[in-house]
């Protein structure tokens, strides 16, 4: 599984990456907790959707802040597919963590 740390790193749930990644990025506090929830309801399928949720804005230049961000995640969760089952391991009540 993908340690939560990694998930925190790249989806910023915690106050101060939020922040951070924000002001950063251009991406709101709620689009990450969208990301998240997506995640970890869809896997793969769900991190790809939400990429392409935050790209499809008419700016050009806000995609192109935005795609700096979204390429490092892709890039990250490319390499984990096979670890992204979060939600069939929830529903039976396995931890989805670090060394789980």
């Amino acid at each position: 599984m993908v340690p939560i740390v990694g998930l925190v790193s790249h989806f910023a749930s915690a106050d101060d990456q939020v922040n951070k990644m924000s002001i950063r990025t251009g991406i709101l506090r709620e689009d990450f907790e969208r990301g998240r929830h997506l995640l970890l309801s869809h896997g793969w399928s769900g991190v790809c959707g939400w990429v392409g949720e935050l790209l499809a804005v008419a700016d050009d230049g806000e995609r192109e802040r935005r795609r700096s961000a979204t390429d490092k995640l892709l890039r990250y969760f490319t390499g984990q597919v096979g670890r992204l089952d979060y939600r069939e391991r929830l529903a039976a009540g396995r931890a989805i963590g670090s060394g789980a």
